[in-house]
């Protein structure tokens, strides 16, 4: 049975849940747009999972905001890897609760545009698992803001592949806290030539199991007040080779 955007508008609760799946697939994106906020918040799951990536990305802010944790998490995941589906506009709308619902596979396809668009209460919302989803690429996107703002257990959640690819300028903006919780693995990955955004608070910061686990190419990268950052206790774990290097690079100067 096809509904005129009017006749759609007055459905109530029971009869929206009637409608079946083929009905609500077949939605224009008028028609969605026509659906009341009281009505959007009551779709079944299986209803919601039927919408098309046109359709979520046709939702209004208020209408998205009625959706529901389990909805989201049984949006199709083309809605969040198709340029027709969630905006930037709309992912930002979100609550914590319902980016916090976004499933691993849904984010791990997620279009870095509206990626980087998430606030820094949504990206904390994102679960350790949903950390690990991330691709390469969409880590690498992540904006200095986000870098700053993801927190203790999701950095010890970074995969060491991912951590290979932070730029000097994410690096740049983590706190010491954050750099404190590097596993000696997580170290160990980071780009030589991106360990020049750790600061010398960061450094220092940094335990001496972290700073043994720093290879001679990194080291060879240190800047000299990032050298003279490091706490003396904190080079036990050094080899002989790699504290020549850092030897080396603090007399250069």
């Amino acid at each position: 049975m096809s509904y005129t955007t009017y006749e759609l508008a007055t459905l109530n609760t029971q009869e929206i849940q009637s409608l079946t799946t083929a009905e609500v697939y077949e939605l224009t994106n008028a028609q969605i747009r026509a659906l009341g906020t009281g009505q959007v918040s009551v779709l079944l799951t299986g209803q919601i999972n039927t919408l098309l990536a046109p359709r979520v990305g046709s939702f209004t802010s208020d209408q998205l905001i009625s959706v529901g944790t389990a909805q989201v998490a049984a949006l199709q995941q083309s809605a969040f890897s198709s340029p027709s589906g969630l905006t930037t506009a709309q992912i930002r709308v979100l609550s914590s609760d319902q980016v916090g619902a976004i499933t691993a596979s849904q984010l791990s396809i997620l279009q870095t545009k509206v990626l980087v668009a998430l606030t820094s209460a949504q990206v904390q919302a994102l679960s350790s698992g949903n950390i690990v989803a991330l691709s390469t690429s969409q880590v690498k996107a992540l904006t200095s803001e986000q870098a700053s703002s993801i927190t203790t257990d999701q950095v010890r959640a970074l995969e060491t592949r991912d951590v290979a690819v932070l730029s000097s300028y994410q690096l740049n903006a983590l706190s010491t806290a954050q750099v404190a919780v590097f596993q000696t693995n997580q170290v160990a990955a980071i780009a030589s030539d991106a360990l020049v955004g750790f600061g010398s608070e960061a450094v220092a910061a940094l335990e001496s199991a972290q700073v043994g686990a720093l290879s001679s190419s990194q080291l060879n990268g240190f800047e000299t007040n990032q050298v003279q950052a490091i706490e003396t206790a904190d080079l036990q774990g050094v080899t002989t080779a790699n504290l020549q290097q850092l030897k080396a690079t603090s007399v250069a100067a």
